[in-house]
């Protein structure tokens, strides 16, 4: 297995986030990847971005943490992950790489 079905506080250094795409079931979406910090692909969808609380809104190159849990109903995807509740909630922002705060 890639990697277990649930990560907590799983620490995430996002490298892409897609342009938001309209969804009837989520409104707005948006398809964010990044690597853990052994060097793994991890994929995390879905991510309602732009109604994400502005504090809660990340960049690419930024260190975040959340609790997922493999997205194995609706994608085959090994490295396909969801935020377990609601991802203004379970996403803190860390670090942004590359400079210091």
């Amino acid at each position: 297995m890639y990697l277990p079905t649930e990560l907590k506080n799983q620490k995430v250094l996002i490298t892409v986030k897609t342009y938001p795409l309209p969804s009837s079931k989520y409104e707005e979406l948006v398809c964010t990847a990044g690597l853990l910090e052994d060097g793994k692909w991890i994929r995390i969808y879905p991510i309602p971005f732009r109604s994400l609380p502005y504090g809660k809104r990340f960049t690419t190159f930024q260190w975040i943490a959340s609790n997922l849990i493999r997205n194995s109903l609706n994608d085959f995807r090994p490295e396909s992950y969801r935020p377990t509740g609601d991802a203004a909630n379970s996403i803190k922002l860390l670090e942004h790489w590359g400079y210091k705060n």
